[in-house]
């Protein structure tokens, strides 16, 4: 090696020298970088999800009312109508 560098001299041309001990030495950083770009996505998938909850939330709360009261009513008019 020539001055800590991964290069050795071979003919007058530089050449890279044992390209698997760089890249054994340097596992970390793509583990690193999956690991950032996984929470970059998470990140951004939840972004993009309250977004869309936003957009819509003046729909789906009153549908949500509207669904406790007509599984209310549903059970009131099942057992009225069973009484008579």
């Amino acid at each position: 090696m020539i001055g800590g560098s991964n290069r050795e001299v071979h003919g007058g041309a530089f050449v890279a020298a044992q390209p698997e001990v760089v890249v054994s030495r340097l596992g970390w950083v793509s583990k690193v970088g999956v690991g950032a770009w996984t929470f970059i996505g998470f990140v951004a998938a939840t972004a993009i999800v309250v977004v869309a909850l936003a957009a819509v939330s003046e729909i789906v709360l009153p549908l949500t009312f509207a669904a406790v009261l007509a599984v209310v009513f549903s059970r009131w008019w099942q057992a009225s109508s069973a009484t008579r």
